[in-house]
């Protein structure tokens, strides 16, 4: 019975990264919310698009990314997908003429508006945002 316990204690320590499982990141201030966006691209194209943050996800127009929050601590002590404010999203894609890998980050700032959005994809290009939480 004791070792049964040692093992459901350590199981949950490694399920919730040894933190209080109630501990808020960037993901969760971002969780449900939705936002107009104006996007400019550095090909000269861009537009209005719906955007919204759902279950760890960055929903663009239909297309879905991966996110994650920044580290913090230090390099030597870091806290992983730990940051209030920093968020990074990833997607990849293969149009035909070979994967294509896009980057999107920026930070959540008080009430839920993100700010300092950009992001780059693995062609070189660049992207802007402006942004208003709906």
């Amino acid at each position: 019975m004791k070792a049964l316990l040692v093992v459901a204690v350590s199981l949950t320590v490694v399920l919730i990264g040894g933190r209080d499982a109630s501990a808020e990141n960037c993901l969760d201030r971002l969780n449900s919310r939705s936002y107009s966006c104006q996007i400019k691209n550095s090909a000269g194209g861009g537009g209005s698009f719906p955007v919204s943050f759902d279950g760890g996800a960055l929903l663009i127009a239909g297309d879905s990314y991966t996110c994650s929050c920044g580290a913090t601590g230090t390099f030597k002590d870091p806290n992983f997908n730990a940051s209030k404010a920093k968020w990074l999203c990833v997607k990849g894609d293969d149009f035909g003429g070979g994967p294509v890998g896009t980057v999107i980050q920026g930070s959540v700032g008080p009430g839920g508006k993100i700010m300092n959005v950009s992001g780059g994809d693995s062609q070189g290009g660049s992207l802007l945002f402006q942004c208003n939480l709906n």
